[in-house]
Parts: C-alpha cells; sequence; structure tokens
C-alpha cells in the first residue's frame, strides 16, 4: 500500500507529523516485515464503543482486518485524555484521541497523527435561546455569561480555544465539570455549556428552545485522530498499514449499508441499534466531508493544519 506507506513521519518544526494521502482502500496492504501472519493491536477508544466508532466496529464484526492479516482489540478509555495517556505509557498500539487533546500529547511526546477519523471537530457551545436574548448570531451575546467547561477535556480545551479567538475569554466566567455540563445547565449553574454537536439535540427533547454554535465553523479543527507512537510506526508498520486499509474499505462499506454497520456498534453498547445508526448518519454528514476528502480519501491531512491548530493553541496558552 504504497501511499499508505508513505504516510507517516514527516514532521513539522516543533509540532506533530503529518501526512500524505491514504489512497484508495483497495490498494494493496503493504508486504509483510517479519511480523506475525496475524498481527495484533490494541486500539484505545476515546470513549465507550458508539456511533462515531462504526467504521472501526464493522471492520472487525465483518472481518475486514481479520482478511488483511490484523487482529485489532478495541478498549475504551473515559475521553480523549485518557485514551492518550495510554498510548503514551505503552499500553495500546493506536489510540483515537482529540485533535487539540493530541497536539498537547505530542509536545513532549514522540507521537504521530495516522489518520483523521472526521475531518471536523464536534464541540459546540449552546445554551437556550432565553439567556442569549434570541437566536445565537454574535460571540458577543457570551460576554458576561458562566460557561460550563469540563476543563481537562477535548471539549474544554477547544471551547477555551473559541473564546480566545472570539476575544470574550476575559469576559466569561468558567465552571468546571466533570463531565456534567448539561446538568449544570439545567441546574442554573451555567448559562451556556460545552458538548458534542448532537447534545443540543438532547437537550430540546426536554422542551428547551435551545442555540448552539459549532467550534470548528469558527476555527477550522480537524476532528478526532487516529494517533500512534512513532516507535510502534518503525516496528510494525505493515500491522499498521494492514489496519488502515481495512478501515478505509469499512468506511466506505459503512456509509453504503448503515444499518449493518449501527448494528456492529449496538453489539458492543448499551444503546439501540436505532440510536447508533442515528449518531453515525450525523456525523458523517455534518464532520466527515471536505474537499481533501472528497479528493484523496477517508483520512487525508495535513502537516499545515496540524501547525496551525498547534500554533493557536500555543497563543490560548493550552499546550
Amino acid at each position: 500500500m504504497a501511499a499508505v506507506a508513505g504516510a507517516f513521519g514527516t514532521t513539522v518544526p516543533d509540532g506533530p507529523g503529518s501526512r500524505d494521502s491514504p489512497g484508495s482502500a483497495d490498494e494493496g496492504a503493504g508486504e509483510p516485515t517479519g511480523e506475525p501472519a496475524t498481527a495484533g493491536l490494541t486500539v484505545a477508544l476515546n470513549w465507550e464503543p458508539n456511533g462515531l466508532h462504526a467504521p472501526f466496529l464493522l471492520a472487525a464484526a465483518d472481518g475486514r482486518y481479520r482478511d488483511r492479516g490484523v487482529d485489532p482489540t478495541f478498549e475504551a478509555e473515559r475521553g480523549s485524555g485518557a485514551a492518550v495517556d495510554r498510548l503514551r505509557a505503552g499500553g495500546a498500539d493506536l489510540a483515537i484521541t482529540g485533535s487539540a487533546t493530541f497536539c498537547g500529547a505530542a509536545a513532549d511526546a514522540d507521537l504521530v497523527p495516522v489518520a483523521l477519523v472526521y475531518q471536523r471537530a464536534m464541540t459546540v457551545l449552546y445554551a437556550e435561546s432565553e439567556t442569549l436574548g434570541g437566536s445565537f448570531e454574535s460571540v458577543e451575546q457570551l460576554r458576561g455569561c458562566r460557561v460550563a467547561v469540563p476543563v481537562e477535556s477535548e471539549p474544554g480545551y477547544l471551547a477555551r480555544l473559541f473564546l480566545a479567538q472570539a476575544g470574550v475569554r476575559e469576559d466569561v466566567t468558567l465552571v468546571d465539570t466533570a463531565g456534567e455540563e448539561r446538568d449544570a445547565l439545567l441546574a442554573g449553574e451555567a448559562d451556556v455549556a460545552t458538548g458534542v454537536a448532537t447534545d443540543p439535540q438532547q437537550f430540546e427533547t426536554r422542551d428547551r428552545d435551545v442555540e448552539s454554535v459549532l467550534v470548528a465553523e469558527q476555527f477550522p479543527v480537524p476532528g478526532p485522530v487516529l494517533a500512534a507512537r512513532a516507535d510502534l510506526l518503525a516496528e510494525r508498520r505493515s500491522a499498521v498499514e494492514r489496519f488502515l486499509a481495512a478501515t478505509m474499505a469499512s468506511w466506505t462499506a459503512a456509509l453504503a449499508d448503515p444499518d449493518r454497520a449501527a448494528e456492529a456498534v449496538a453489539a458492543r453498547s448499551d444503546a439501540s441499534a436505532a440510536a447508533e445508526r442515528q449518531q453515525f448518519a450525523f456525523a458523517s454528514e455534518r464532520f466527515a466531508d471536505s474537499d481533501d476528502a472528497r479528493t484523496r480519501g477517508w483520512g487525508w491531512h495535513s502537516a499545515e493544519r496540524w501547525q496551525r491548530l498547534r500554533t493557536a493553541l500555543g497563543q490560548a496558552d493550552l499546550l
């Protein structure tokens, strides 16, 4: 898989690596390089299995990894920080983690971004229309607000980046939460909550009129990334290439048959297949697409995007 073989390790100054196009999922998976015929890999997920992980779990359920000689084990962690910490400590070969969390970890560890799982970050800020005095039309409406933020988390990093980029960081009060932003909003302890793009929809089921703003629409933040340690890529390059090839094929399969993908996820989660299908459909429609992804394929990213994000995080004192 020549395109993938050239994908790892191009380094940008003082920042994480870059990658070239992963190529077509139908290309060869690379020749074995002394590894076992079936290579085991441990993949740390950034949360419990859910619809956002559909391409990976479908590839496992339908035997695409097995057919390419890899046997991944997916293990859930409680957030991007925990997933990348496990990767750094050597407890996982690969990890799915948020892009801002990755940049922070890569600042003092030799980590490489292998593929973007989604092209755009899913973090939002949301509030009741009554709190904002109408529709969410300007960041100026946030001045003086209490913002519920899980500070040491991917949404927390991106929310603070957004507030800094918008020039209102000093005019809001951050309410540190432990992943219970909606509860803080409901209890009146915060005016605005941070979360993922599906959170406002769940909030509206409580008969509340909610407005939201997507961070990636204000600043082009990459979405969750599949990351690896540089030493792992040097030692087990063929296994990672084969894992990527199977995942790319499964991404196409999940889009073509989302019901089957949802069933594969539901077999590992506590949610219904219908709920997992809805989550994957929402994420793939809103966050997987980009000009580069359309022309170069799933997983595409560039050194420039990572350098731009790292620079912005540094300017906001978030590295």
